[in-house]
């Protein structure tokens, strides 16, 4: 198995749509997963199947992306994570974190440490001296998770037919 980022307790691998499909199929059909991503409607199958293509040949020109994250203890499936050019449009210079999990998972610290290592590997990997995280404004527990990791919100965006949605930016101290 490659690993692309290890947390403490959680690994994230590169997606593979013979492993990962029938995973990442039930967390992109769940309603309460997906009120808060992209324009909050759920993915079947198909949809899913042709993200994953997507997301594969992203992660193999880009070496990031959106990952499959699982325990390291139970090997459980938590969600995706990971960074990108915003919307994966590689003519944008700016990099978007972006997670989702499972929501047996949530309440758990999991979306912290998650985003703090893709903050890191960012800062380290990556020649940017900010990253961006977009969420919807009713969206709090997100907005938390992005103060704690040291995200500070800058402007409301309108994206998906002029939803209005929150940009957060961290920038590298190191800087």
């Amino acid at each position: 198995m490659t690993i692309f980022l290890e947390t403490p307790r959680l690994i994230l691998k590169p997606p593979t749509v013979e492993k990962d499909a029938h995973l990442i199929i039930n967390l992109r059909s769940d309603p309460e997963v997906m009120q808060y991503v992209g324009d909050g409607s759920i993915q079947n199958e198909t949809q899913t199947h042709e993200f994953l293509k997507q997301a594969v040949s992203y992660y193999d020109q880009y070496k990031m992306g959106m990952c499959a994250v699982f325990d390291k203890k139970s090997n459980h499936f938590i969600g995706q994570a990971g960074l990108f050019h915003l919307g994966f449009n590689t003519n944008n210079e700016e990099i978007e974190i972006s997670y989702r999990l499972n929501k047996q998972f949530w309440g758990n610290g999991y979306a912290t440490e998650i985003v703090s290592c893709l903050v890191e590997w960012g800062f380290t990997n990556l020649s940017v001296d900010q990253l961006i995280a977009i969420t919807y404004p009713a969206n709090i527990a997100s907005q938390k998770v992005l103060t704690k990791c040291g995200f500070k919100y800058k402007r409301k965006i309108h994206w998906f037919e002029n939803t209005e949605l929150l940009q957060f930016n961290v920038t590298n101290s190191k800087v």
